[in-house]
């Protein structure tokens, strides 16, 4: 992972001198970030952890991988980060995760997680 698919290309000063990186960086600028960090919700109560796949909607297809996953009482259901292909992270795209050799509905959504105002 680097900062790009992390969402944090703002704090990398690419017109800086030199730095161990750099090149690295400019070439993923250049030919358009692959992966994006997400927030999913798991639309059952399967426990997401770190190494988990994610699956595209269909469930055929790995499109990414957990990086953490709980269960968050104050929602009411299980969340997750995951680093999924990019052009899947729009906030209600429909995902699967792998938990125990079992596909789960899920579905990404904005973060920070937490009980948003009606």
């Amino acid at each position: 992972t680097n900062p790009l698919d992390s969402g944090l290309g703002w704090v990398v000063k690419l017109d800086k001198p030199d730095f161990v990186g750099k090149a690295a960086l400019q070439k993923i600028k250049a030919d358009g970030v692959k992966l994006s960090l997400v927030g999913l919700k798991i639309l059952d109560r399967g426990i997401a952890r770190h190494g988990y796949d994610v699956l595209d909607a269909e469930g055929q297809e790995k499109v990414g991988v957990i990086t953490s996953g709980t269960h968050a009482p104050s929602l009411g259901y299980p969340i997750a980060i995951a680093s999924i292909r990019h052009d899947l992270k729009t906030p209600g795209t429909k995902l699967q995760v792998k938990i125990r050799d079992k596909a789960y509905p899920a579905e990404v959504v904005a973060t920070p997680f937490y009980k948003r105002p009606v």
